[in-house]
């Protein structure tokens, strides 16, 4: 909604921000996970993909690695949670009773 795309761009104008957000982005580490990691998990996984999130490319490849890995796809983009948080609760709760 109009009223989410304002909350977000709030902070844009509050001092720092842009160079907090430019520290972050370089300190973050953008490897992906090796396959011998993603092997030794243990948990049930749940990984939840938007089929338009075109910022998260892959990474159904790599997890395919992870035993307890329950992939879902969900008609979204990068935020799923907020852009269809129905099909989001009903993958965490089917996933939960598992």
């Amino acid at each position: 909604s109009e009223r989410d795309v304002d909350e977000y761009w709030s902070i844009a104008v509050l001092p720092g921000v842009a160079a907090a957000l430019v520290a972050c982005l370089h300190a973050y580490s953008w490897d992906p996970f090796p396959p011998s990691e993603l092997a030794r998990v243990t948990m049930p996984v749940l990984l939840l993909l938007g089929m338009r999130d075109h910022l998260i490319v892959g990474s159904e490849i790599g997890a395919q690695t992870i035993l307890g890995l329950r992939g879902v796809r969900v008609t979204g983009g990068h935020a799923v949670n907020e852009e269809c948080p129905e099909a989001v609760n009903a993958a965490l709760l089917a996933f939960m009773r598992e």
